[in-house]
Order: C-alpha cells, then sequence, then structure tokens
C-alpha cells in the first residue's frame, strides 16, 4: 500500500513523521508543552521520552511500522501555519489484517487548541483515509469515563459506545476504566487476503 505524504483538510494538514530531525524536534516541542496536560490521560513515560534522541528512535520506529502495515502516524498541523509546530498527532496502531482489517486509534491535541473542532477535522480525514484506501473494516478507540472531551469528539464522529472495560490501563498512577468505542466501515467488502 503507498500512503500518502499529507492529507489536507479545511484548517487542518496531516503529515507522516519522517523527517527524522525535523520531525523530531517539533515532536519533543509539542509533548513538553503539553507534559501536564497530556500525562492524566496516558500510561506512564518512559524516562527520556523528554529527549531529541527518544523522538528521533519514534520517528525511525513509526516508518518502520508502517512499512510494515502494523501502524501508521500522522502530525497534526494548522493549514495556515507555514512553520512546523505540531498541534496535536494520532495513530492508527495495531493494525490486523485477514479476517479482522481492524485498528486501534490513539489521539492527543495541543490544550491552546482544544475545543476548536480541530481534532474532529484531522480525524474525519483519516478515518476517510482509513477505510477507502487502507481498507480498513473497523476502528477502535478507547477514552476514560472522566474524559468528556474524547467522549464528544468520537460520538461526533459516530463511534458507538460498546461497553466499559473495567480497570483496563495503568494511567497516572492506578488501573483506570475505559469506554470501549468503534466506528465500522460502512463500506467494507471482503478483505483480499480471503476471496
Amino acid at each position: 500500500m503507498t500512503v500518502r505524504q499529507s492529507l489536507i483538510g479545511q484548517r487542518v494538514r496531516l503529515d507522516r513523521p519522517g523527517q527524522y530531525e525535523a520531525d523530531a524536534e517539533h515532536l519533543l516541542a509539542y509533548f513538553e508543552r503539553n507534559k501536564d496536560h497530556l500525562e492524566r490521560w496516558s500510561p506512564t513515560r518512559k524516562h527520556n521520552y523528554y529527549s531529541k534522541d527518544y523522538w528521533a528512535t519514534a520517528v525511525a520506529e513509526a516508518a518502520e511500522k508502517e512499512g510494515d502495515d502494523k501502524a501508521l502516524e500522522f502530525i497534526v498541523r494548522e493549514q495556515s501555519s507555514s512553520g512546523g509546530t505540531v498541534i496535536g498527532m494520532f495513530s492508527f496502531s495495531e493494525i490486523t489484517r485477514d479476517a479482522f482489517q481492524a485498528c486501534y486509534l490513539g489521539y492527543s491535541i495541543d490544550q491552546a487548541h482544544e475545543g476548536k473542532g480541530l481534532m474532529q477535522e484531522a480525524l474525519a480525514l483519516a478515518i476517510d483515509y482509513a477505510f477507502n484506501e487502507m481498507t480498513l473494516h473497523r476502528i477502535m478507540a478507547n477514552y476514560q469515563p472522566s474524559n468528556t472531551r474524547s467522549a464528544k469528539t468520537l460520538e461526533a464522529l459516530d463511534f458507538n459506545v460498546e461497553g466499559l472495560a473495567k480497570k483496563y490501563l495503568f494511567i497516572d498512577g492506578d488501573w483506570r476504566d475505559h469506554v470501549l468505542t468503534s466506528l465500522v466501515n460502512p463500506n467494507s467488502e471482503a478483505p483480499n487476503s480471503l476471496t
């Protein structure tokens, strides 16, 4: 599968990480700027997470996983911005083919850009890409019950709540419950590998 380098929306541009040095610096700046904002929703970070070396390695690993059709990551930037400032990022991870044709969606947005609908626009672009070009059948996204912004974003994108997973992930010092949601491709056909 050939993956487009960028997806362009009305207000956002989605870029695949890949410009090793530049993207590592921009991603590090994004996560440093949003450390307090994002850590309450995220698993414990590795000891070197806030370093350029960590992000240079992460960019290289993202390219490798993409090449193996195991994951696909996008960096979110404002369409009107000429710089490289990252305002969000997301990934389709744990891509599974054959009879499942599914993945998990994880995402985050800069605290200064919350509530503007930018992540919803970015995810709508990416979901269209995942369903129509990656031919995925199902996207799953999970969030903590107290994360009302994620709940609203996923609801606006027509994700369906499928249940509650008790003590699902170890986050911020404890096992946290998560709401399980999914979105199914309305145009799914039989996987090529099974026909």
